[in-house]
């Protein structure tokens, strides 16, 4: 299978975090963009055509708030799954509300992050075709 059938795209503003992302994601066939802010991921997105955005809430500039905002608003509907450093539950309630698919907060484990994705991917493509790898590192 082609690593080209599954498409995600990543706004981290944290180097390590975003080539370690990066990473996992390639090494599961998937294909991955990564972007170091939400200015670059919204000028992204239709080049990119991803199936899912990876957002870092709090990014200078524009923040993965602001993205998910600004797609909802233009009628996108490409899932989101939105990271946090915060611990305040607030900010992840105004995250679902705004349209995120889920939430999860950094530090990660990489195979719930891998199966987050994968469960917002399968909410509106139930039949695109996973990788291999991806399958199996995420049970779906």
């Amino acid at each position: 299978m082609e690593s080209q059938d599954v498409r995600v795209l990543v706004a981290e503003d944290d180097e390590d975090i975003r080539i370690l992302i990066e990473r996992v994601f390639s090494y599961v066939g998937v294909r991955v963009t990564t972007v170091g802010n939400g200015a670059a991921a919204l000028a992204a997105v239709s080049v990119v055509d991803p199936h899912c955005l990876v957002l870092d809430l709090r990014m200078p500039d524009v923040d993965g708030m602001e993205v998910l905002t600004t797609m909802r608003h233009t009628g996108a509907t490409v899932p989101a799954v939105m990271l946090t450093a915060s611990v305040e539950t607030e900010i992840e309630v105004e995250a679902l509300e705004v349209g995120a698919f889920a939430v999860v907060r950094k530090p990660f484990q990489t195979r719930a992050l891998l199966t987050v994705v994968a469960r917002a991917i399968r909410s509106v493509s139930p039949d695109l075709p996973f990788p291999e790898r991806f399958a199996e590192a995420t049970r779906l």
